[in-house]
């Protein structure tokens, strides 16, 4: 189990302004990350070391962002001003974290602008709702 990244929604002025503010904060750059279609949501990231990165998300005005708990969960933060809102873990084994939890991972996926379609499974942004830990 390792991080794999934090995430930061922007707040109401949206992912441009956030992630100019965050450039002028750390002095680096980030790139665009592009859209998580299941989620009504698309990022900015800075890529760190060990495949690690940070991500400022916003999210869209598409019906996905109102059925999603990630979608949700961005609009929810960045309704009340925008920041932290989770932090990401790999794990070699999700059904193994799915049996501990008592619940199912869920697809996700980021199409970048270059149009690879990046994948994964995920758990737990419901909980990230109801007890937020940033």
């Amino acid at each position: 189990m390792h991080l794999d990244h934090v995430t930061f929604a922007a707040g109401p002025d949206g992912l441009t302004a956030a992630t100019e503010q965050i450039e002028k904060l750390l002095g680096a750059s980030f790139l665009d990350g592009g859209a998580h279609p299941r989620f009504g949501t698309r990022n900015m990231v800075l890529p760190l070391k060990n495949q690690q990165y940070l991500e400022i998300v916003e999210v869209l005005d598409h019906p996905a962002a109102e059925k999603a708990a990630f979608g949700q969960a961005v609009r929810e933060r960045t309704d009340a001003g925008g920041g932290w809102l989770g932090w990401c873990i790999s794990v070699d084994d999700i059904e193994e974290v799915e049996r501990r939890i008592g619940r199912h991972a869920v697809p996700g996926n980021r199409r970048r602008p270059d149009g690879f379609n990046l994948e994964w499974v995920q758990i737990g942004t419901s909980g990230m709702r109801a007890d937020p830990q940033l």
